[in-house]
């Protein structure tokens, strides 16, 4: 039976996104927790909204990572943007992962996820 990660086991996972550069992830751990690894990751989508109005920044989510590699129960912990946080979690809630493992055994987990928002190409004023 798959054992239970106390609540503060918890690990980061920075991402940034930028159109059309791909992410780059860096992990943490708590120790004695081998973390979950990212085996297929979405980007999110830039809202032209966003991208006219040249709002960047981070949207920090909350999420748990089952012993299956699934995230679930995602939260917005920082907002940016209504459009962005919405499509930050629409983009993780589609990601999969190895799961982290104690002991060798997988593990439920939370983790702290940045999706940092950068505009490459910022529009020209009209």
């Amino acid at each position: 039976m798959p054992l239970a990660v106390p609540a503060l086991a918890v690990f980061a996972l920075a991402l940034s996104f930028a159109a059309p550069r791909p992410a780059a992830a860096q992990l943490t751990s708590p120790p004695g927790i081998e973390p979950p690894k990212v085996i297929h990751q979405e980007e999110p989508d830039y809202t032209e909204k966003a991208r006219k109005a040249g709002i960047e920044g981070t949207v920090l989510l909350r999420i748990v990572i089952t012993v299956e590699g699934v995230p679930t129960d995602i939260r917005v912990t920082k907002s940016l943007d209504a459009g962005l946080d919405k499509e930050a979690v629409k983009a993780v809630s589609r990601w999969r992962f190895e799961p982290a493992r104690k002991d060798g055994v997988p593990v439920a987990i939370e983790a702290n996820i940045e999706v940092n928002f950068r505009i490459e190409n910022p529009p020209s004023p009209a």
